[in-house]
């Protein structure tokens, strides 16, 4: 039983190597990216503390890759139009959905086990 239990968790459990995290490594995300990391965008007097706390949160979650690629591309074909900041955070504030901010930030530790996983077993008696 123990010898099946095992085997089981071993099938339906993916390993640590097999979870590959989505980071923004190349393309439109990381032109976003250096765009939002620039100094002329994070200097900007114009820039209330919520815009400076909006701008970290959507370059947090577009380095984790938590952005469609549609919505990213929309957001470079933006960017590319102007070099205003404060039109630059407005476009952010109009494209990013509030829906990706609301998700939580953490990625998996390289050291923790995956999360457990439900699986539900049932049988069809006729």
């Amino acid at each position: 039983m123990d010898k099946n239990k095992s085997g089981f968790q071993s099938a339906t459990i993916p390993g640590l190597e097999t979870l590959h995290p989505a980071t923004a490594t190349a393309g439109n995300e990381s032109i976003i990216l250096k765009r939002l990391r620039a100094k002329e965008f994070r200097t900007c007097d114009a820039f209330k503390a919520e815009d400076r706390k909006f701008a970290a949160s959507v370059q947090q979650i577009i380095a984790d890759g938590r952005v469609a690629k549609h919505t990213v591309r929309k957001l470079k074909e933006a960017f590319d139009k102007t070099d205003d900041p404060p039109e630059m955070m407005a476009i952010l504030r109009k494209e990013i959905a509030s829906q990706y901010l609301l998700g939580p930030t953490q990625k998996p530790e390289k050291d923790s086990p995956p999360a457990p996983r439900e699986v539900i077993l049932s049988s069809y008696l006729a």
